[in-house]
């Protein structure tokens, strides 16, 4: 069933759990200054500024205890499976909180002569108007956000398999098609004058292809796809780049199935490696 669906972990991260208090607080605030709802006009008797000043802490009051009941369910749903249903009851149970607070400062502050039953009836629903639209506010705006991040995702990885499965044209100097393969079969790329030896698998085996070119037309042409420069003589698939080691003369790259191989690493391209690198392994 819906309720018992495990709660998305985007409704209590941190960052959420901070803009739904700082957002309802401020929605609270306006809406209380700028409509005066729920009869404030009866039980408050003074000026605009002085009822400004006791809904402002009247309200810090209330994100107060919400704060606390953020935190402690924050932490229950780090250590326990939260349900979507538990979810809803302690949004409910928040609001009676609230409502129970509101209701003991109205009678004391205010000395309100009503009986409390009624005066906490009275609250609880006033609290429930003021807080469930900017509850369901932001709860829609995260499920937003998350769907878009979802989405980009989805994006990203539909983008990665279309790279990956479509072909690589490797033209010489002239424009002339010489050969094709898939991108992730791409090992690396060495420069030797005015040539380049491109080395790349063919049902799991090493092949080299020389051709008339330079590497920076090589660079160019790959620029879309994981192969990035790290030397004046050397381009690699960052995809096959099993491990980076430090020398006397800075890094060294080794390569999937070429583990006896060391490519330089020049200090020019040492970051956008390292920065390429660590954003593979991350991601």
């Amino acid at each position: 069933m819906f309720w018992e669906k495990q709660l998305p972990h985007f409704l209590t991260s941190r960052r959420n759990i901070r803009d739904t208090i700082i957002f309802t607080a401020v929605y609270a605030l306006i809406f209380i200054n700028a409509y005066n709802p729920f009869g404030v006009d009866y039980w408050f008797k003074g000026s605009q500024a002085e009822l400004f000043f006791y809904s402002t802490g009247l309200i810090l009051t209330g994100v107060f205890f919400v704060a606390v009941s953020r935190v402690i369910m924050y932490q229950y749903h780090k250590k326990r499976r939260m349900t979507i249903g538990m979810y809803g009851i302690w949004l409910i149970l928040e609001i009676i909180l609230m409502a129970s607070v509101y209701a003991v400062l109205i009678m004391i502050v205010l000395k309100d002569s009503r009986p409390f039953i009624e005066i906490l009836v009275v609250s609880i629903q006033n609290t429930s108007l003021l807080l469930v639209q900017p509850y369901i506010i932001t709860v829609l705006y995260f499920s937003l956000q998350e769907n878009k991040k979802s989405l980009r995702r989805m994006e990203h990885q539909l983008e990665k398999k279309s790279k990956a499965t479509r072909l690589v044209h490797i033209k010489d100097e002239n424009g002339t098609l010489r050969f094709s393969f898939k991108p992730d079969d791409l090992l690396y790329i060495e420069s030797a004058d005015n040539y380049v030896k491109i080395n790349y698998l063919i049902n799991g085996k090493i092949n080299q292809e020389v051709l008339r070119n330079t590497l920076k037309r090589m660079e160019s042409m790959l620029e879309e796809f994981t192969v990035i420069r790290c030397h004046r003589s050397y381009m690699v698939n960052i995809n096959h780049v099993s491990a980076i080691q430090k020398d006397k003369d800075g890094h060294i790259l080794i390569l999937d199935y070429l583990e006896d191989l060391r490519i330089p690493v020049s200090k020019t391209y040492s970051p956008a490696i390292m920065r390429t690198f660590m954003a593979r392994s991350n991601g």
